[in-house]
């Protein structure tokens, strides 16, 4: 199983997604939450280092929401909220990607990919119980 970093960046009640390019051998032009590999860094070295990679953000609080394995059984994900941060979200990340905030409503439509659909619904729960108590 390969350990992954999976992270939801939350800000004034919206959160940041990556759209896939069309030419990805995986879930190609799907949006997703933005992720990465642990390579040989412990899995929060491994979030720091992907968020300011990907996003151009540094997490300045963030809570491990939950390790578990991916829906399609080939992951282990450990799963981030970020809800502060220093930095500009870059437009794009380092792999080309496009980056776009969505109100929590809005990502649920979007996310569509079913080998992560009870992921999906986990992370979008816990965000929107963090927009719920920002407001």
């Amino acid at each position: 199983m390969i350990d992954v970093v999976l992270y939801a960046v939350v800000e004034d009640g919206k959160i940041l997604l990556e759209k896939r390019k069309d030419d990805e051998e995986r879930y190609p032009g799907l949006w997703a939450m933005p992720s990465g590999h642990v390579e040989m860094e412990d899995k929060v070295s491994a979030l720091m280092g992907e968020v300011n990679e990907e996003t151009g953000l540094m997490p300045l609080k963030y809570m491990l929401l939950k390790t578990m394995p991916s829906d399609d059984g080939k992951s282990l994900l450990h799963i981030f909220v970020i809800t502060e941060f220093a930095g500009e979200t870059k437009q794009e990340t380092g792999e080309g990607r496009k980056l776009q905030w969505f109100s929590v409503e809005d990502a649920r439509k979007v996310l569509t990919d079913s080998d992560f659909h009870n992921t999906t619904g986990l992370i979008l729960a816990e965000v929107g119980k963090i927009v719920a108590s920002q407001k």
